[in-house]
């Protein structure tokens, strides 16, 4: 544990913590150590975007660790693809939902501009 250190990067060998929900860390997923604490890793992995989650100490040897220089030597296509592919369908997602904001505000703005041209209609 001694030789893991903050940068360095990890792959989950096997499941850990599941069926506890928020918690679970599963075979496959990369990530980078973020920091230790008394021998737990905190560990943000990659298909989390920005949440890290705990790895504690006891089961550090479910993770295959590679060096920080190693981490990027052994990054494989695979990996990044998956990567941008998500991002990209974020981004598709997030295109969309904006698109409705703007018409749902497009719609706002003739709903006040008729209510306030009634409005006028009806004064004396």
């Amino acid at each position: 544990l001694e030789a893991i250190r903050p940068g360095d990067g990890v792959e989950v060998l096997s499941d850990l913590y599941s069926g506890q929900e928020g918690m679970e860390v599963l075979a496959g997923w990369r990530g980078v150590v973020e920091e230790l604490d008394q021998g737990d890793l905190l560990v943000r992995f990659h298909r989390l975007g920005e949440e890290s989650r705990f790895i504690l100490q006891k089961d550090v040897g479910c993770l295959l660790v590679l060096k920080s220089h190693e981490a990027i030597e052994r990054c494989d296509d695979h990996v990044l693809v998956e990567a941008a592919s998500e991002v990209c369908d974020e981004a598709k997602a997030l295109r969309a939902r904006n698109d409705e904001l703007v018409e749902l505000r497009s719609r706002l703005t003739n709903c006040v501009s008729l209510s306030e041209r009634s409005r006028q209609r009806w004064q004396f």
